[in-house]
């Protein structure tokens, strides 16, 4: 066994060593950083199979044998590269489908849970993280500059240097955000198509269902929306913008993993006996959990008809406490609603408060 504070778990497997033992030997005692956090998550993820753990080893992404720090570039790396599809153009071929609908991810879909077609989802995104995205893919620039043209609005690349330093692109992006709120319903769901059809691939998409979401859906202010999807990056300033749809658009429906979750400190594991994820609500004074799944992105077809008329912007009052305490409620949450005895013993064996 591996020296350490707790045993060598990784996905909720025990192991007598493994090249990731330094990466994983998280400590007992918080506070914690980010990276720690989602080494514990690792650990803990009895969704990931034997076959898909082969198929991360086995990828050049994680080579060695990483302390924590460089484990977690490696997380990251991954999460951009086979997730996200990032390091791919559109020149790659059409069918280069992210990691997360492989075969060895075949057990989390969910087939036979209980959705009827005409069930809602709900997702939520950031309007500036999907234009900073879109920014680093010239393919796909090109394309959304194309529409720009259409819409009669100026090319921003004219205007830029380059490359486009990050204070252009940030400046760019804000008053774009803000034009598009201005100019309302039929002006935003004509930018989301267009956004889904400038990205060269399909990447997964997180997604609550629109029922449970719906009290903080219909608020003005979307920080309490953002603590309730367990959403703990978007920051003050930004735009966000929100699609609500039937489960028969999405396509098949994944329990979400910390795979899908990359570097992402406010996921947590949802246990054995629930067949899709458990959001970890970021609101103290909610003790309501969330459903969420996974799919693959709308097509742009989709992702125009379903948009919510409306963009809104996250205001100074929307502050996420990053502190232990969200996890040490959301774990008492779990132990009150999971009460059968392989969600118990998995608890346990990852009491590490």
């Amino acid at each position: 066994m591996s020296t350490g504070a707790l045993p060598m778990y990784l996905f909720d497997r025990c192991h007598a060593s493994h090249r990731w033992d330094r990466a994983l030997q998280v400590g007992a005692a918080p506070p914690l950083l980010d990276p720690q956090l989602v080494a514990r998550n690792w650990r803990m993820d009895h969704r990931v199979a034997d076959a898909r753990e082969t198929s991360l080893l086995e990828n050049d992404i994680f080579s060695g044998t990483p302390d924590l720090e460089i484990w977690a570039s490696q997380v990251n790396r991954f999460y951009e590269k086979q997730i996200q599809l990032r390091s791919f153009t559109s020149d790659a071929p059409a069918s280069l489908m992210p990691d997360t609908v492989a075969v060895h991810n075949r057990n989390n879909r969910l087939d036979h849970y209980q959705l009827v077609q005409h069930d809602q989802l709900f997702h939520l995104a950031s309007f500036n993280r999907l234009l900073n995205g879109l920014m680093s893919d010239r393919f796909g620039m090109h394309r959304f500059r194309g529409f720009l043209l259409e819409m009669g609005w100026d090319d921003p690349m004219l205007e830029m240097s380059s490359p486009p330093k990050i204070s252009e692109k940030t400046k760019w992006i804000e008053e774009m955000a803000e034009k598009v709120a201005a100019e309302g319903a039929e002006t935003i769901k004509k930018v989301a198509g267009a956004l889904m059809k400038a990205f060269p691939m399909r990447i997964p998409w997180w997604a609550a269902f629109a029922e449970e979401a719906v009290p903080w859906i219909d608020h003005e202010d979307w920080s309490g929306l953002c603590k309730a999807l367990g959403i703990g990056h978007f920051l003050q300033g930004e735009w966000l913008m929100a699609w609500e749809y039937p489960v028969s658009v999405a396509g098949p429906l994944y329990r979400p993993t910390v795979v899908e979750a990359g570097k992402d400190p406010f996921h947590f594991p949802s246990p054995p006996g629930s067949p899709v994820g458990v959001v970890m609500n970021l609101d103290e004074h909610q003790e309501v959990a969330l459903r969420e799944v996974v799919h693959l992105a709308l097509t742009p077809v989709h992702a125009h008809k379903y948009c919510l008329t409306k963009m809104v912007q996250l205001g100074e009052s929307h502050v996420v406490d990053r502190s232990m305490l969200p996890r040490q409620r959301h774990k008492r949450r779990l132990a009150e609603e999971f009460v059968h005895d392989p969600d118990r013993e998995w608890l346990a064996r990852h009491d590490m408060h």
